[in-house]
C-alpha cells in the first residue's frame, strides 16, 4: 500500500527505489520501486503535506518517512511512534507468546529507517493543530507563486482565517471600545468581552479578529469587517469587504 500511494506523487517515467526489506525470510533483499503505471494517474508536481501524530505507526510511518527522504513532502505534526521493523509472533510454553523482529526496512537514501526513533516532522505541531498548521504552510507556498493578484487576495483571506483559528488573536476590552459606535445603518457593540456587528434590528454577529482592525464576519469567510482610522488613529468608518459584492463603507456618526 505504501508503494502504491507514494507512486502517485512521483514521476511515472522512471521507477524510483522507495524501500528495501532485509529479512531472514528472503534469500535476497526485497526492493520496492515506484510504479510506472497507475490507473488514477499521478501528480508528481503537486505540493504534498503529510500529517503525523505520536500514534502514527508502522506502515503509517513508512509513507511520510520515504516521501521525506525523497524531499517530496513536508511532514507536519508530531514525531511518530517508531515501529519500523517487521516481524512475527511466536508461541512459547505455558500460554506465552513473543514478538520477534525478523527483518528491517531500509531506505535507499538514508540507509536506515524509523525504528525506535520515529519520523521527525519538518514542521512541529500538536496533532490536533497539524491540519491548520499544514494549511497555513500551503497558503504560504501559494502566495509565493506568480499567481494573479486577485487569486492571491483570495488565498490571503483563507490564510488569515486559518491562522486566526490556529493562534486566536485577543483584543483587550478597553481597546474594543475604539470600535464601538454607530456607522449609518450599522453598529459595533461589545457584549461579554467580544465585539459584535449589527445592522439595524437584526441579530448581532460576532466579529473575530484576523488582523489589525480586520474582523471575520461570523463564520462566513466571504466577508470581512474593516475599521478605518484617520491620521490621529481614531476610528472613523466601518467597511464591509467581500468577494461577492462591492466594498461598502459607512462613516461613523
Amino acid at each position: 500500500m505504501v508503494q502504491f500511494l507514494i507512486s502517485h506523487f512521483l514521476d511515472p517515467s522512471e521507477s524510483i527505489a522507495i524501500n528495501t526489506f532485509v529479512s531472514r525470510q528472503y534469500d535476497y533483499p526485497h526492493q520496492l520501486n515506484s510504479l510506472t503505471y497507475l490507473p488514477g494517474g499521478t501528480r508528481p508536481d503537486v505540493p504534498v503535506y503529510v500529517l503525523t501524530s505520536g500514534r502514527t505507526g508502522s506502515a503509517g510511518e513508512a509513507f511520510p518517512y520515504h516521501l521525506q527522504a525523497l524531499e517530496r513532502a513536508i511532514i507536519v505534526g508530531e514525531t511518530t511512534y517508531g515501529a519500523g521493523n517487521p516481524g512475527d509472533t511466536y508461541l512459547l510454553d505455558a500460554g506465552y507468546a513473543i514478538f520477534v523482529s525478523t527483518g528491517s526496512a531500509q531506505n535507499p537514501i538514508t540507509m536506515t529507517n524509523w525504528e525506535s526513533m520515529g519520523v521527525s516532522p519538518d514542521i512541529e505541531a500538536p496533532a490536533a493543530a497539524a491540519l491548520d498548521t499544514a494549511l497555513v504552510a500551503a497558503y504560504d507556498g501559494l502566495l509565493a507563486s506568480d499567481a494573479p493578484d486577485d487569486q492571491k487576495t483570495l488565498w490571503t483571506w483563507g490564510r488569515e482565517e486559518i491562522a486566526a483559528r490556529l493562534t486566536p488573536l485577543s483584543i483587550p476590552e478597553d481597546q474594543l471600545a475604539d470600535y464601538v459606535g454607530t456607522y449609518g445603518p450599522r453598529r459595533a457593540l461589545v457584549q461579554d468581552g467580544a465585539l459584535y456587528y449589527q445592522r439595524e434590528d437584526r441579530d448581532p454577529i460576532l466579529l473575530t479578529p484576523v488582523g489589525e482592525d480586520r474582523f471575520l464576519y461570523g463564520d462566513d469567510g466571504r466577508f470581512r469587517v474593516v475599521f478605518e482610522r484617520n491620521r490621529r488613529g481614531v476610528v472613523t468608518a466601518l467597511a464591509i469587504e467581500s468577494f461577492v459584492q462591492p466594498r461598502s463603507v459607512s462613516q461613523r456618526d
